[in-house]
């Protein structure tokens, strides 16, 4: 039945409106099925567990079939870069893209008061519209759609990219469409009418936020990237209100409520946890090398716990999860930067702890800040030293001097030292003289949303470099919380023994160096049998063996731990470097040094084998490190899934941060 003519600018309207909230709806929807498929639903059934192996093995079987789909792909261009790709994040896209081209042209042929291609402009637009909400949801700090969906932030943030580029087109057909119609009609002063203006304004604030955030511009001026984002982010949300008040104000309002209350919840948070620390948020700052600083930032923290369901969708204040990241500001360095960081620490240690890499922009910078203050303090301490010696020179003559006199000489000479020494203000049982402090806040912690790992019959941690972030605590909490259980005899919804390894590949021997501070603790692990310890160190590949052992023992000699050398008759190196911190594994064969780079396929290869048979046992493979090193691991996590009789297998990646 056709729609009166007198009708059809209010139907097109409310369609306009209705199909609007259809699409944010489905777009919500699928996010929610996706946490409800393939994160909520599998953690419930590996929680019940028996402790032989796994229950409901039909849902396991098609969680393979999907992982198999799901596999990463990867397609190198010669001379230029290698690029990965996931079927299904296509068919992701795909859908989002068929959804919105639906619902630009459902329900308009029936609409002739204006030519069809008109109709669908202002559709477009609309459908357009409809993706705000949903841009600006994907890139909140807090942890609220990552628990929903399950997702990670770097998968969020993938899909916040290509929405908005969709939503890029989807405004350049909708502007070519309109200005067609308008010219053909030769009433060109529609073009120029204010609401047009704030449109074409509006459309140029959402081209530099679409390429202003390429790549190469992230990477080439960072500073630039974050002021043009926030800056023709406003411009763009206020102007396109301005340019359709009445069709596009329940989506803008929607878009803009959502991520200001994110970030005042943030900052609320971020402050919190300076008033609380301690230290009032002073931390300290350590170059382990060249290319590594280590932070350490005092919190008033208590130990992690996931009691209630709903524990999971809320911030966390005072404690974090095993894995979790923080985006962590140094005001001194760069005031507005917020950059993720993974912590190394857990939070029974009441210290965030972050390994940082330096690279470029910020952690570059952090670098020459922490030479200069430390330049500083070394200019300081001599002026110290000088005027000791020359207090100490005069006090043989101080005997002529008034009493008076001296004691006022003395009184300004302590104020002075006072007012000179290095972090004077910082309770003294968190920092000494000789550390760098600076005033560093934090908003978070977010992420880690991988499935219990204390369920799986094996575990295996890899990482690369400072990814051992990550997996080290990760894999420290489960063997604590293992401990724990075993004391009270509660195997309730996990194996009778769990077999803990880790994969460590770094490039030189003192790297180790890095993480002291959780080391000694995955140590004990070692000693007791608990935790199996592979270090592969790829710089050395080419040294022969007495060259590695020597570097070792250099190791040994620096104070830090004892480790065995992994040889063909798996020899021991000797010394007598040992100092009292350290903790000696010289009997444990659990420890091992290898040359070269791991072979992930024998290494997944060996461990399904042993878990291979009737009864369904499960794998875990958490992996933290570069792009080629996780493929890798995907890669095979995917190919052992398909032998006879083997393990279920979960793969999780984090990426660096």
């Amino acid at each position: 039945m056709a729609v009166p003519f007198y009708l059809q600018y209010y139907v097109e309207f409310d369609r306009n409106t209705k199909y609007q909230w259809i699409n944010f709806g489905l777009q919500i929807s699928s996010l929610i099925l996706h946490g409800i498929f393939f994160h909520w639903i599998p953690k419930y059934f590996r929680n019940k567990r028996t402790r032989k192996g796994l229950r409901f093995a039909p849902y396991f079987k098609f969680l393979k079939y999907w992982d198999t789909f799901n596999k990463v792909y990867s397609i190198r261009i010669p001379y230029i870069t290698k690029i990965y790709f996931q079927p299904s994040l296509l068919i992701v896209l795909g859908g989002f893209v068929a959804i919105n081209g639906v619902f630009s042209f459902i329900a308009t042929s029936d609409l002739d008061y204006q030519p069809r291609e008109y109709i669908i402009a202002k559709r477009l637009s609309r459908m357009a519209v409809s993706n705000l909400p949903l841009l600006y949801l994907l890139v909140i700090k807090n942890d609220l759609l990552t628990s929903i969906s399950g997702l990670q932030h770097d998968r969020l943030v993938l899909f916040h990219k290509w929405i908005s580029r969709v939503m890029f087109v989807m405004v350049v057909v909708h502007i070519g469409l309109s200005m067609k119609y308008w010219l053909n009609l030769g009433f060109d002063v529609m073009l120029v009418i204010p609401p047009q203006i704030f449109g074409y304004i509006a459309f140029a604030s959402f081209f530099f936020l679409n390429f202003g955030s390429l790549k190469f511009i992230r990477r080439w001026a960072y500073d630039f990237f974050l002021i043009e984002h926030r800056v023709f982010s406003f411009i763009m949300l206020l102007l396109t209100f301005f340019h359709n008040m009445k069709g596009t104000k329940g989506a803008v309002i929607l878009a803009v409520h959502q991520l200001v209350l994110d970030r005042i919840l943030s900052r609320v948070l971020s402050f919190i946890h300076a008033r609380t620390s301690p230290t009032r948020g002073k931390s300290s700052f350590e170059i382990l090398d060249d290319e590594t600083v280590l932070v350490t930032v005092p919190i008033k923290a208590y130990e992690f716990h996931e009691r209630k369901w709903y524990n999971v969708f809320l911030p966390k204040l005072n404690t974090w999860k095993a894995g979790q990241h923080v985006y962590l500001t140094v005001g001194k360095v760069k005031f507005f930067q917020q950059h993720p960081f993974t912590i190394a620490s857990l939070s029974d240690t009441k210290e965030m702890k972050f390994v940082i890499r330096v690279q470029k922009g910020f952690t570059k910078l952090l670098k020459k800040k922490i030479l200069k203050l430390e330049q500083e303090r070394d200019e300081k301490k001599e002026v110290e030293e000088s005027t000791a010696s020359l207090s100490d020179s005069s006090s043989v003559s101080s005997s002529s001097v008034p009493s008076s006199v001296q004691s006022s000489n003395t009184s300004n000479s302590i104020d002075v030292d006072t007012e000179l020494m290095p972090g004077s203000k910082t309770p003294e049982k968190y920092f000494n003289d000789d550390e760098i402090i600076m005033k560093a806040t934090f908003v978070g912690p977010v992420g880690a949303r991988y499935q219990p790992l204390i369920t799986f019959d094996t575990s295996v941690f890899f990482s690369t470099g400072s990814g051992a972030s990550f997996t080290f605590p990760v894999c420290l909490d489960v063997l604590k919380t293992i401990t724990k259980r075993n004391q009270i005899d509660d195997f309730i919804g996990r194996p009778m023994k769990s077999t803990i390894r880790i994969v460590w590949v770094i490039r030189q021997v003192e790297n180790v160096h890095w993480y002291d501070f959780i080391l000694d603790e995955l140590l004990a692990y070692c000693k007791s049998g608990d935790l199996q310890f592979d270090i592969y160190v790829t710089q050395d590949e080419e040294a022969n063996e007495s060259i590695f052992k020597e570097r070792i023992s250099i190791l040994n000699s620096s104070g830090s731990s004892n480790y065995n050398i992994e040889k063909s008759e798996s020899e021991k190196v000797e010394t007598n470097s040992i100092t009292e911190k350290s903790t000696s594994i010289l009997d444990c064969e659990n420890v091992y040094f290898h040359r070269g780079r791991p072979n992930i396929a024998e290494i997944v290869s060996s461990e399904t084998d042993k878990l291979t048979g009737n009864d369904p046992k499960s794998l875990a493979l958490v992996s933290c490190g570069t792009e080629a090193f996780t493929h890798d691991i995907k890669t095979n996590a995917v190919k052992y899934k398909w032998v006879t009789e083997a393990p279920d297998i979960y793969c999780y990646t984090e990426s660096f941060g």
